[in-house]
Formats: structure tokens, C-alpha cells, sequence
């Protein structure tokens, strides 16, 4: 009956911004990554303004029914979509505004990183993850790496303020002038402290990279991630690269690396070169452009060609013979194509950043290492779930406690207590303070 009541209130409301039933469910199946995702919503709402937030919320905490927002709808978990509750869906609130004079952009909760490159100026580049369909504000929430981590830091690092709809529907700006503690914890300690409509984030001055991908058959892999870490260690921060072991376009296993230059440098011109030329090396692509241009579309889009996945991640501080031999050995068994291996270094200034003005706590020199099972029947999903659990069990026990938040899933809660370990104290503190009756509990972040 509450539930009902809920839905007339809504309907009266808002009208024929909201979905229910089958419809609902379409739309939500549609805006999701992960197909595997069979979460229902009671009622799925388009939010148009803040106004319109702020009603959704008010009313479903009035009638206690659980709430979700959706941006980007990345998260393979599905934690856009809650069973039986109402998601906000945000991606109609997806306007960019770039401000010159103060190097900052100004973006809708519902944008996605294609969204802010779109409108960027070539000499200017914002910090963003590697995909660029990806949510932005998810990817900042939860700490964000990036080709620019190394020079810029995290994108949650690059947040100037924030404005959020709180569980009794107010509206509040968090920065480091207005509601501080907030400010902080949105810095990286995930998003369960009301809705965030809209983020201002730093731009910064970079008015040309020179990027690459490197291909490497599979039986040079583990020669050449050894490389790898040794050219990491020497990097300076205008230097990044991503690497991954997957199927290549050519239908073999390989290796590839992705290497950025975001700052001329004679050590890290050098390093560039070494990359391109380290053993049994093949580069496809090499060139110096924008940042905004950097990405593939087409590439991200053949990396999400499958219909139902699983993700994990563990942090690696190197990589050691016993790292690299996991990694290989996992690469040669993988039994779909969607099976695939992700390494982000993570160095310079991303790791100077100090916990009083971010609480994403992980500041030391690492490698994320994602785990990535994607598959289209059942018999590759029974493989692919087999290969998943063996490769995370084994780099489990060479990593460091915790896991990113941004792709742990609802069965890993532990590791994102764990991994908030630094922060956890003073999380609970803005939590019990802005959100004391837990309306927003809808991802994995709960300490």
C-alpha cells in the first residue's frame, strides 16, 4: 500500500518523467554496461533539474523506498539500480560549462567523460579515467585513475566543489570553504552521502601529448612487463602507462601497452622511446595530439561487446617474477576474449596527495590490477566465472588489502572496509552527520 501511495505521489509530482514496470526495466537494461544485471526498480525517474531531484528524494524518504542514481551506468554490479526502489536517473542533467579564466569545468551529475572532452579547448585537459564512457561523477567519487594520475593526481584529487541533494531534500555546496568535512569525503570515500547534481573539477594547461599502443606477442609478456616496472620506477610524472593482457585484433593473446607523455621531458622522451623499442615490440599507433583525442571510441566499444560481466581488482605495489607469473599464466588460460587483464600505474603526484585533503587513502606506489570476465553463453559465462575466481584468488594473496571501490562488487564489502581503513573514522562522522538514517546506501562503500 506505502508503495502505491509512493508511485501516486510521484505520478503527481512529476508526471511523465517516470517509468514503471516493463518500461522501467527497459530503460534501465538499456542504460546499464552489464546485461547480467537483473535488478527491477519500482520506478525509474528522468531527472530534468535539481528541483526535480530533490523532489524524488524527499518523497521516496517520506515513504521509506530505497533510492539509487544513475549516471553512467558503468558499474558492473548494477548498483545504479536498486530492487524494488526508485533510481534517479541523471543522465538528462548532463550540461559541461568550461570556464577558461579559472581552468575549471563544470559538469551535470549525469555527464560521461565523452561528454566534458567534447567541450574541452585542445590545451586544456581535465583529468579522466581511461574510458571515456565511463560516469564522471562515479569515476571521481571513487577515486578516478587515469593516464593523467601521474602528473595531476586522481580525479577526485581535481574537485573544486560539489553540489548535492541530502536525504531531507536541502541542497548544500561542499568545498573547501562550505561544508569541509562533506568536501572531503566526497574526495574519493564513494557517493553514499546524498546525490551530487553537479561537480566544478581543475583543468589543466596541456597543450599536447604523445601517446602510443604497443603490441607484444604473449610469450614476451612477462619480459616485458619486467621492463615495464623498471621504466615506472625511473618515470617522471608527465608519464603513464596503461598496459593489459588480451586478445588482440588478430585473434592471438598478447600483451599492450598505452604509454602517455603529458609533459616534454628529456627522461621522458627517453623512456617513451624505450617503450617502443623494448623487444618484440609492434607499435600501431604513435602520435602527438590534444589529450581530448587521445581515446578509441572503437576499441572501448569492442571491449564491451559482450553481454554479461564480472569485475574485480586488486593492488599490486610491483611487479614482481610471482606477480608477473600469475598474470601470464592467467592470460594464456583465459577462455573468452571478454577475459581480460588491466594494469594502471600509479606514481607521482597521485601519490603525494595527503589524506586532510582527500579521503581515498591508497597513496602509495602501485599498479591497480583489474580483473575483467566478460562472456555471451552460459557455458563461456561457467569458464569465465571459473577463470575469474582463480586469477583473483591467486593475485589475492600478492596484493595489498583492500580493492578499488569503483569495481568492487556487493560480495567484496569487506575489502572496501579494509581499504578505508585511514579514512574510516571520519567517513562515519560526515555520514552520521549528513545521511544518519542511511537513505543513500545503494553501492558498495559502507563502513
Amino acid at each position: 500500500m506505502e508503495q502505491e501511495s509512493f508511485l501516486t505521489a510521484l505520478t503527481d509530482a512529476l508526471g511523465s518523467q517516470i517509468s514503471t514496470g516493463e518500461r522501467a526495466a527497459q530503460a534501465v537494461h538499456t542504460a546499464l554496461w552489464n546485461k547480467a544485471c537483473r535488478n527491477r526498480p519500482r520506478a525509474l525517474v528522468d531527472c530534468l533539474t535539481v528541483d526535480n531531484v530533490q523532489q524524488v528524494v524527499k518523497l521516496a524518504t517520506e515513504y521509506g523506498v530505497p533510492i539509487s542514481v544513475l549516471g553512467g551506468g558503468r558499474h558492473w554490479a548494477g548498483f545504479a539500480v536498486v530492487q524494488g526502489g526508485v533510481v534517479l536517473n541523471l543522465r538528462p542533467m548532463s550540461r559541461v560549462h568550461v570556464d577558461r579564466e579559472s581552468r575549471t569545468v563544470t559538469l551535470g551529475g549525469g555527464s560521461l567523460i565523452n561528454d566534458v572532452l567534447l567541450e574541452l579547448p585542445d590545451d586544456l585537459a581535465s583529468v579522466t579515467g581511461a574510458v571515456s564512457s565511463v560516469g564522471y561523477t562515479g569515476l571521481t567519487l571513487g577515486g578516478g585513475y587515469g593516464p593523467l594520475n601521474s602528473r595531476f593526481g586522481l580525479a577526485c584529487d581535481t574537485m573544486r566543489s560539489a553540489q548535492v541533494v541530502l536525504a531531507d531534500g536541502n541542497v548544500v555546496t561542499a568545498s573547501a570553504q562550505d561544508n569541509p568535512d562533506l568536501f572531503w569525503a566526497l574526495r574519493g570515500g564513494g557517493g553514499n552521502y546524498g546525490v551530487v547534481t553537479s561537480m566544478e573539477l581543475e583543468l589543466f594547461s596541456v597543450p599536447t601529448v604523445q601517446s602510443a599502443t604497443i603490441l607484444f606477442p604473449l610469450s614476451s609478456a612477462a619480459t616485458t612487463l619486467s621492463h615495464l616496472q623498471e621504466i615506472t620506477e625511473a618515470s617522471p610524472d608527465g608519464l603513464s602507462v596503461l598496459s593489459g593482457l588480451v586478445t588482440l585484433h588478430s585473434g592471438q593473446k598478447g600483451l599492450f601497452l598505452q604509454p602517455l607523455l603529458s609533459e616534454k621531458s628529456e627522461i621522458g622522451e627517453r623512456l617513451f622511446e624505450k617503450l617502443c623499442n623494448l623487444p618484440n615490440s609492434k607499435v600501431v599507433a604513435r602520435r602527438w595530439s590534444p589529450y581530448n583525442q587521445i581515446f578509441d571510441r572503437e576499441a572501448e566499444k569492442a571491449w564491451s561487446a559482450n553481454e554479461n560481466y564480472r569485475v574485480s581488482a586488486r593492488f599490486c605495489e610491483v611487479l614482481n617474477g610471482a606477480v608477473v607469473d600469475v598474470l601470464t599464466r592467467g592470460a594464456e588460460r583465459a577462455p573468452t576474449p571478454g577475459c581480460v587483464l588491466l594494469l594502471h600505474d600509479f606514481h607521482g603526484q597521485a601519490s603525494r596527495i595527503q589524506l586532510e585533503s582527500s579521503a581515498y587513502p591508497l597513496r602509495k606506489n602501485h599498479y591497480l590490477v583489474e580483473v575483467i570476465a566478460g562472456w555471451d553463453s552460459v557455458e563461456d559465462g561457467v569458464a569465465a566465472g571459473e577463470w575469474f575466481d582463480q586469477v583473483l584468488e591467486e593475485l589475492s594473496q600478492l596484493s595489498l588489502s583492500g580493492g578499488y571501490p569503483n569495481v568492487l562488487g556487493p560480495a567484496e564489502q569487506k575489502r572496501t572496509y579494509d581499504f578505508y581503513e585511514p579514512s574510516r573514522t571520519r567517513l562515519r562522522a560526515v555520514k552520521n552527520k549528513f545521511d544518519p538514517h542511511d537513505v543513500f546506501s545503494s553501492n558498495v562503500c559502507q563502513l
